[in-house]
């Protein structure tokens, strides 16, 4: 059962990505963090996983809501807090994969579009797959920012 939640979250990512990537970067700059950031984690436990999309200037894209819905925006403090966690990342020594040898748990993608560049990864049991420190806290803020975001019943465990 775990890999065909890894395989249809790789699909959902897929597809979440894709228009990402062919956007242009708005309002955020290298220097700002980034310009775009995806973010989804599928739980071990809860058939629908978590996913947002970050814009460089704060703006919050929530799969499934309309264009005619308003985006919510990161607070000035959550904006400058989640440009300080991406800046700390260095990206240079991030893998693409981390994974442990464990089951049954959280497995997180993160994309970041950052000027010219597009930084991928993709991490099985965080905390367990000895992925840098500063990766760890950006993906603890980014859950915690997709749980706030996402509607209750999208939070809900076992929904």
């Amino acid at each position: 059962m775990p890999f065909l939640r890894i395989v249809g979250a790789s699909l959902l990512l897929s597809s979440l990505t894709v228009p990402a990537l062919a956007e242009p970067p708005t309002a955020g700059k290298a220097d700002d963090g980034f310009d775009k950031l995806d973010y989804l984690i599928v739980h071990a436990f809860r058939p629908r996983p978590l996913s947002i999309s970050i814009r460089g200037d704060g703006a919050v894209l929530v799969p499934g809501r309309t264009r005619s819905e308003k985006s919510p925006q990161l607070t000035p403090q959550e904006l400058s807090q989640l440009r300080r966690l991406v800046a700390a990342v260095d990206w240079s020594q991030v893998h693409a994969s981390y994974t442990a040898k464990v089951t049954d748990l959280n497995v997180e993608y993160l994309w970041v579009i950052a000027g010219q560049k597009v930084h991928l990864t993709h991490v099985y049991a965080r905390g367990h797959a000895k992925e840098p420190p500063q990766l760890t806290t950006l993906l603890s803020f980014l859950e915690a920012t997709a749980k706030r975001y996402l509607s209750p019943v999208d939070v809900a465990p076992g929904r």
